[in-house]
């Protein structure tokens, strides 16, 4: 019999179930198990799920009648290993005759095994070998795959063909789609049939594109007209009219073609912004040193480059500055004289190098210093060991000063030209290229 049912007959009847050397000895029954004997208890909850030893049964057989929390105590104190809570109140309920049955209690046991086993060998031969081959075919029915998680990784088929066929065929799909919408753009744009025949479907706009230099509608030609008369041409026909001679229509394509050319040359207007520095040598920036320390950073006193014979230059010189915004340079008109600027040109003035003297401005088409300072940005450069002029403070300019001897300064000092008159082109002249 089972030993948890011998437990449970023993509790009924009062009998003692006692620990003698290594067995559990049921004394009302006459009976004895191995202490480590595997009962038919499973335990509800854990990853190896093994039976309850009969030690462990029995220990909790003994203190059922003490709390949880004694019965670990008394579990530690004695080495034996405990049965979980919540397995421990049914089972606790079955020893009592509360509970007919437990759900962890399963009804094949290494105990009735061992018995079969018992009495299979002392059966005949021919009941061993069917006993036998029963219990094979009840192992095989129960019998799991162990996986692991390598075994679960690893694949047992590596055949991605499927997937290239699926590839092959989306890409088929992709070409055809992509031919009908071209099939449909060239039946769209297809002309029509030309009445003289398709001797003469060729393309006659796309031949005097690349060889005159002109379109067909242009020219004043109807591609699908016949070769003959024409109200418009010189030249007489059979009838009165007259008929444009070879020489006068190739003077007109040519006129035409040239007159296609000379437009687009016309409409461009010169963007180019202009920076005005003063016509004399009152100011420490002007037409001599202004390119080199507005390109370049470096900043040289026109007294020096006079003395080396650099006297004059032109009115105007082009430099180029790489904005930080825009990878291209960006190249800017300096000048020294606003009486060559037209009205177009003055559109194009962006900064202005000032000196302190008014009469600087004599000629600009501004009413003052206020509406200039707020079209035009101001910039004055002095030396940081020297005073501001007193007309500057009443005036909107931007004062930068320079070293007289620290010439790794000048950079950043040109730099702050550039971020401050870049800020105002894109506020105030927008439409100037930079």
């Amino acid at each position: 019999m089972e030993p948890l049912l011998l437990l449970r007959e023993a509790n009924k009847r009062g009998e003692s179930v006692v620990l003698e050397g290594d067995n559990i000895v049921f004394k009302g029954a006459n009976k004895s198990f191995p202490r480590d004997f595997a009962t038919a208890y499973f335990p509800s909850r854990g990853r190896e799920k093994q039976p309850y030893t009969l030690e462990v049964v029995w220990f909790l057989f003994q203190h059922a009648d003490k709390s949880f929390r004694e019965y670990v105590s008394e579990c530690v104190r004695a080495g034996v290993n405990r049965v979980q809570i919540i397995d421990s109140r049914d089972l606790i309920a079955f020893f009592r005759g509360e509970l007919d049955t437990c759900a962890g209690i399963k009804a094949s046991t290494d105990a009735e095994e061992r018995f079969s086993e018992k009495r299979s060998l002392s059966a005949p031969e021919g009941q061993r070998k069917k006993d036998s081959d029963s219990a094979i075919r009840d192992a095989l029915s129960q019998e799991h795959e162990q996986q692991t998680i390598s075994s679960l990784l690893a694949s047992k088929e590596r055949n991605f063909k499927y997937l290239v066929e699926e590839i092959k065929r989306l890409r088929k799909e992709s070409k055809e789609q992509v031919s009908s919408v071209q099939t449909e753009s060239k039946t769209s744009k297809k002309q029509q049939m030309d009445p003289r025949g398709d001797r003469y479907s060729i393309r006659e706009d796309m031949f005097y594109r690349e060889n005159i230099g002109a379109e067909v509608d242009e020219l004043g030609i109807n591609p699908s007209g016949r070769f003959g008369l024409s109200s418009t041409n010189s030249g007489t026909s059979l009838n009165g009219t007259r008929m444009m001679t070879s020489k006068e229509t190739s003077a007109s394509i040519v006129q035409s073609a040239n007159l296609k050319e000379n437009v687009p040359k016309k409409q461009m207007k010169n963007m180019t912004p202009i920076i005005v520095v003063p016509s004399g040598y009152n100011s420490l920036i002007n037409i001599l040193n202004a390119p080199e320390f507005l390109e370049k950073g470096n900043f040289v006193p026109w007294q020096s480059l006079k003395a080396q014979g650099i006297a004059s230059v032109s009115w105007s010189v082009k430099i180029k500055h790489t904005s930080s915004a825009s990878q291209p340079p960006i190249e800017y008109q300096i000048i020294n004289n606003t009486s060559r600027l037209s009205s177009e040109d003055w559109k194009r003035v962006c900064a202005v190098v000032c000196s302190g003297a008014q009469w600087q401005f004599k000629g600009w088409p501004y009413p003052g210093t206020a509406e200039l300072f707020a079209d035009v940005r101001g910039f004055y450069f002095y030396y940081d060991d020297e005073q501001i002029d007193p007309n500057i403070r009443g005036w909107v300019v931007k004062c930068l000063p320079i070293s007289r001897n620290k010439r790794h300064l000048d950079y950043s000092v040109a730099l702050e030209f550039w971020r401050t008159l870049e800020a105002h082109i894109k506020s105030r002249k927008p439409h100037l290229k930079v």
